[in-house]
């Protein structure tokens, strides 16, 4: 069902038609595509980018993705891995 903002909600899923941020740094780009926003019973809300990096190769991605291994690693990051005044957004 489609709700104000540019967003469909799916449930726990929220798509947005909004586009893709893309940083930059030192020649090193990533895209983040989404949020994940947890919600704890205790303790203060905990957030984590969904970031497509050229590090990762693509493949590898996709097979932690099918399989259901791994794959948080290859494409989580914490909030705290922008802090850099070096960004760019492009």
């Amino acid at each position: 069902s489609r709700r104000g903002g540019g967003f469909e909600n799916h449930g726990a899923l929220q798509v947005s038609d909004k586009l893709p941020l893309y940083f930059q740094h030192q020649g090193h780009s990533r895209t983040i595509v989404g949020i994940e926003r947890k919600f704890p019973a205790h303790g203060p809300p905990k957030a984590s980018l969904i970031v497509l990096d050229p590090a990762h190769d693509g493949w590898t991605v996709k097979h932690a993705l099918e399989v259901g291994s791994r794959w948080q690693s290859k494409i989580k990051r914490g909030l705290h891995t922008l802090r850099r005044a070096e960004y760019q957004i492009v």
